[in-house]
């Protein structure tokens, strides 16, 4: 019997049931095993379908506070047509670092039980080299994690040279400029006979020698925030040479205050809140002993309130505050405030374009108004320090705070101003050019509104010579 020849092209599959199940299977795995592999990216990064359903974020609260704030959110591959709201863990570890990313677990910097961050978060090494390197240790007796101060790393007998980091051994010295230690906290002195000696300036209690100009930085007071911080809507003092803060008053007895400043006559401390639920334009007292804020006064201007940017007394004792120019212009206007008929008389308006509001503001002990401009350009907002004339209307304008946004400003008593950004973090500027550094960060909270008391009158000793 004639064979028929074997075919060598492969048949249809719709000519095998079986092939025919087999390809639609293949098809289906395939596609499943894609949607899971997604699911499974997404799910590290939003939480996909791996949360319980919820309808608020309360539902999602787990109790730990470490890693951070769960969210309820609706399920991007779940529930098309009828959405579904899912718990997602939080993106961010509030001691900071990427919950999902390589930078650091959740746990490695948290302490759950005091519900606070420990110190590696701060860094506690101030980079300078002439006092030693700051360390992170745990107390023995409460676990807890603290920055120690570290050791000066020269001998006696020993300069230390700040800009090369290294210790100069003591020759003899013809002057005082032959002892130079490198650093402006000590005043250096030459004797013939024992060679260099480096006295630490002496500070009044309550000041701090500022590294960067040698001169004593008074303490800084501020307002944590009503989120973001240990301890919210509390004053605290802030060191102006390492950035520690230290609780005043109870906490959550002080109002947000994102601006605030210190009366020279009264020494009491005066402040704002733009998000204030009794209005954005009453201004509130704070007793810098205690710390609790009364409200003392609603400022109107023609009758009606209006959102307070900025606060700043004059070295008289005149209060000066800044508020936005009415939409759909743009600008600031700078006006006196009398806290007893509760209004606000305009002395000048800046309408240049790109110009949207006066961030910070304070007098310098001279009585020259500084000013941190905030200008709105296309995608992003810049801060510019400026010097304003009240009496003339005319801004000098000395150059941009580069890297960081401004809240609030205060000019310190020895010539540095210091700004708050509303994070942890301290930022000093330099009022020539406007360079502005971080002085660290703080344990308790986020920064409001930021000022200092001015120093107070040495009175004349009746002592004979």
């Amino acid at each position: 019997m004639k064979m028929q020849p074997t075919s060598i092209l492969p048949r249809r599959s719709s000519d095998n049931p079986r092939l025919t199940a087999k390809i639609s299977m293949r098809k289906y795995v395939m596609r499943y095993a894609s949607i899971l592999f997604v699911c499974l990216v997404v799910s590290l990064m939003v939480g996909c379908a791996g949360g319980d359903q919820c309808q608020t974020d309360t539902d999602c609260d787990d109790g730990i506070w470490c890693n951070g704030t769960e969210r309820c959110g609706s399920d991007p591959f779940f529930g098309l047509n009828r959405p579904v709201f899912r718990c997602r863990p939080a993106p961010f570890c509030p001691c900071g670092g990427n919950r999902f990313g390589p930078v650091r677990d959740c746990q490695e910097l948290c302490n759950e039980e005091e519900m606070l961050c420990e110190c590696d978060r701060l860094g506690c090494n101030d980079g300078r080299f002439c006092n030693g390197e700051e360390t992170c240790a745990t107390q023995a007796d409460t676990g807890e994690a603290v920055c120690v101060a570290g050791t000066a790393p020269c001998a006696v007998g020993e300069s230390c040279n700040e800009d090369t980091d290294t210790c100069n051994q003591s020759v003899a010295c013809t002057s005082d400029a032959d002892c130079d230690d490198g650093t402006r906290c000590t005043t250096d002195s030459c004797s013939p006979e024992t060679g260099c000696s480096f006295v630490p300036v002496d500070c009044q209690q309550g000041e701090f020698c500022d590294p960067g100009t040698g001169a004593c930085a008074p303490t800084l007071f501020s307002v944590t925030a009503t989120e973001n911080a240990n301890i919210s809507s509390t004053l605290i003092t802030i060191d102006p040479t390492t950035a520690s803060q230290t609780q005043v008053g109870p906490e959550g007895e002080t109002i947000g205050m994102f601006a605030m400043d210190a009366d020279p006559v009264s020494r009491l401390f005066y402040g704002v809140d733009q998000f204030d639920d009794a209005g954005p334009s009453v201004i509130h007292q704070i007793d810098p002993s205690t710390g609790i804020s009364t409200p003392i006064a609603t400022i109107t201007q023609d009758g009606s309130t209006f959102q307070m940017c900025a606060l700043a007394f004059s070295p008289d004792g005149t209060l000066y505050a800044s508020k936005r120019v009415n939409w759909p212009q743009r600008g600031f206007e700078i006006g006196r405030v009398d806290l007893l008929a509760q209004t606000f008389e305009s002395v000048m308006e800046e309408t240049t374009e790109n110009v949207t509001s006066i961030a910070g503001m304070d007098f310098s002990p001279s009585g020259v108004l500084y000013a941190v401009v905030k200008e709105q350009c296309p995608g992003f907002s810049s801060y510019t320090l400026a010097t304003i004339d009240v009496g003339s209307a005319e801004i000098t304008w000395i150059g941009p705070v580069t890297r960081y946004a401004i809240g609030d400003i205060d000019y310190a008593s020895h010539g540095s101003i210091y700004a708050t950004n509303f994070s942890w973090a301290l930022i000093r500027i330099d009022p020539i050019d406007a360079m502005a550094k971080i002085v660290g960060f703080g344990e308790l909270g986020a920064l409001n509104g930021i000022a200092s008391l001015p120093p107070t009158e040495v009175e004349p000793s009746n002592d004979g010579p």
